[in-house]
């Protein structure tokens, strides 16, 4: 059943990584069904494996929700985090979350500097930062209708990231 899962989530994280790179969307039909799917496959090694994915899909969908509120993930990003946590489960979750943050922010400085933009984009990270150090009181919550607003296709992040958690020894580097 693990090799089934396997090349389900392979597919799944590559569709999606796919997705988002071209089309900078991450639809319904695609997040949900990937949960869906993952829930299903886990269900067959029984209770156990599926109330791991439960958990995973949660803690996922609970890391992200806030993320997503404060306009820092799209709602396509938030989904599929929880897709790809409902494969993995909780044991693969923090690492595959760490690496797909360093992922995102590597992307998200290689497309500043590809889109000459680096500086503003520094500064209004650092706005952002001080809008939530200081609960909104001060800095600058940006959105993606902000002028000079960079889109990432942070999908692609997420896939790699959960890719490596689930084929490289990063639970090792990672001790929760």
């Amino acid at each position: 059943m693990h090799s089934l899962l396997t090349v389900v989530f392979v597919v799944f994280a590559a569709a999606a990584l796919v997705w988002d790179a071209r089309t900078q969307r991450l639809p319904n039909r695609l997040t949900v069904s990937g949960l869906f799917v993952a829930l299903a496959l886990r269900s067959v090694g029984g209770v156990a494996p599926l109330l791991d994915g439960l958990a995973g899909a949660g803690i996922a969908l609970g890391v992200s929700f806030p993320l997503f509120v404060i306009g820092a993930v799209g709602g396509g990003d938030a989904k599929l985090l929880a897709a790809l946590g409902a494969f993995t489960g909780v044991d693969l979750l923090w690492p595959a979350l760490i690496a797909s943050m360093v992922l995102g922010g590597v992307l998200g400085i290689v497309a500043s500097v590809r889109g000459g933009v680096i500086i503003p984009a520094l500064l209004s990270t650092r706005r952002f930062a001080t809008y939530l150090l200081t609960g909104g009181r001060r800095g600058e919550r940006p959105s993606p209708a902000s002028p000079g607003a960079l889109k990432v296709p942070y999908g692609v992040a997420i896939s790699l990231g959960f890719l490596a958690a689930w084929f490289l020894p990063l639970r090792e580097w990672v001790r929760l």
